[in-house]
């Protein structure tokens, strides 16, 4: 968490926030890498983004959380991916996306909510991607 890069030195310089020096004798601090941060002084080493949280660039005192429709399972990532289709992510910070319940859909990527089958449509399976029509002879008068 220190470094000198004086020869002579008496005493060492603290790593301010967003950098580290891992080991004795450091000649300088290095800006935390992507996906991880620095978030006080005098670090030994870098902290990793928490799953939900993603950092892309170099030297964070902190990480950025994902918005909704996307989600980051791993820690340290450098980017949030956004949900596949049939499922959603309606808060900030998601490490996973749900599946759409019965009687709804998500046809596209990032989907922060799912959609409610209409009159005369169905999706008997969680995570559907569409409605399909009810069959002849069979009716739905409810949406979902």
């Amino acid at each position: 968490g220190k470094f000198s890069n004086q020869t002579g030195a008496v005493e060492c310089q603290v790593c301010p926030i967003g950098r580290a020096a891992p080991s004795r004798g450091s000649l300088q601090c290095s800006f935390c890498d992507p996906g991880r941060f620095g978030n006080a002084t005098q670090l030994e080493r870098c902290l990793d983004c928490a799953t939900g949280y993603f950092m892309p660039e170099t030297g964070a005192t902190k990480c950025s959380a994902c918005t909704t429709g996307r989600y980051a399972t791993l820690q340290a990532s450098l980017t949030c991916l956004g949900c596949e289709a049939g499922t959603f992510a309606n808060e900030t910070a998601s490490s996973v996306c749900s599946q759409c319940p019965t009687g709804q859909f998500a046809n596209g990527t990032g989907a922060t909510e799912c959609v409610q089958c209409s009159t005369g449509k169905f999706a008997i399976l969680p995570g559907s991607l569409q409605c399909v029509d009810c069959q002849a002879g069979r009716f739905g008068n409810t949406t979902g």
